[in-house]
């Protein structure tokens, strides 16, 4: 058994390869035992490209013409640092309609997704493992995906212990969103479905990885919006408002995990304390290629060290 170990975490890298591939390398960078990797693996935009009778590019929507296959490679590597998906099309104008456009949606997410897979197999280690959860934004196509890499470690709602070393327990869902996601339950279904989780403490260390945050503590603001999806302006500013779930919060004070793993609020990049547990949101900017995460140690079956990093 070991009486040491360290873990690195990052969270909602929505669709970005270089940030993924910046967290495969995170093993070795910080040697860290265990990779966590929190919700909203899937990007969230997609691009089309139209190749026309000349051979250049005509981008959807844009005035934008690329004229040269170098040209080409540089648009499409960037737009996947940022976590866009993109379709070449060939033929005659003719617009997709939205159905059309969803399903590529749908197929490019597990694609990509297939692909960070691989590269984990790559990568890591025999013994290496990425313990993940999906998040809101995460259909549940993605799931199968995940279970079927030797690479990975998937729970929601289902205590685990790993190697001997740690427990933990994820949960995918967040608090109900304007935007109507995959995975939205509201406070009284997440309070249930956490008071259903039979956990008796031990000598070992329980780590969550939860994709909303607790409610109130700094982890969870963001930009209060109207009913157009505009930022509501008062007398200081823009208005912030708290995202985050109290069932999560009660469930955290009741349970006394060693360490709480939160994403889902990118600019709420931060860490807070529930009594004597650390909690941690390392905030996301995926669209600018950085991956923000965090390293946490342990030694004796207690978190001694923790800290934010950016790169």
């Amino acid at each position: 058994m070991k009486n040491t170990f360290k873990i690195f975490f990052a969270t909602d890298l929505h669709g970005s390869t270089i940030c993924f591939k910046k967290l495969l390398a995170t093993k070795e960078f910080y040697k860290v035992d265990y990779l966590f990797l929190g919700g909203d693996l899937s990007g969230k935009k997609i691009t089309f490209l139209r190749k026309n009778r000349l051979g250049n590019y005509e981008i959807n929507n844009t005035n934008k013409l690329i004229t040269s296959e170098k040209e080409l490679g540089n648009y499409l590597t960037n737009l996947e640092k940022q976590g866009i998906y993109f379709e070449i099309l060939e033929g005659d104008n003719s617009e997709l309609s939205e159905i059309e456009i969803l399903e590529i949606y749908k197929k490019k997410v597990c694609d990509r997704l297939k692909n960070w897979l691989e590269l984990a197999e790559e990568k890591l280690g025999e013994q290496d493992k990425i313990i993940a959860i999906a998040g809101n934004d995460d259909s549940f196509k993605i799931d199968n995906i995940l279970m079927q890499s030797s690479k990975v470690v998937l729970a929601n709602l289902k205590l685990q212990n790993i190697d001997g070393v740690f427990d933990m327990l994820g949960y995918c869902y967040s608090t109900p969103t304007p935007w109507d996601t995959a995975r939205e339950k509201n406070e009284n279904e997440i309070e249930r479905e956490l008071g259903s989780v039979n956990y008796t403490k031990n000598f070992l260390p329980l780590i969550l990885n939860f994709h909303i945050p607790p409610k109130g503590i700094g982890l969870d603001a963001t930009v209060a919006l109207d009913k157009d999806l505009k930022p509501i302006m008062g007398s200081g500013g823009v208005q912030t408002i708290n995202v985050g779930s109290k069932a999560v919060y009660n469930f955290v004070k009741k349970v006394k995990p060693s360490l709480g793993l939160f994403g889902h609020v990118h600019q709420a990049k931060g860490i807070s304390k529930i009594g004597n547990t650390i909690c941690i949101n390392p905030g996301s900017v995926y669209y600018e290629g950085k991956l923000q995460g965090c390293v946490c140690t342990f030694a004796d079956n207690k978190l001694i060290s923790w800290q934010l990093t950016e790169g």
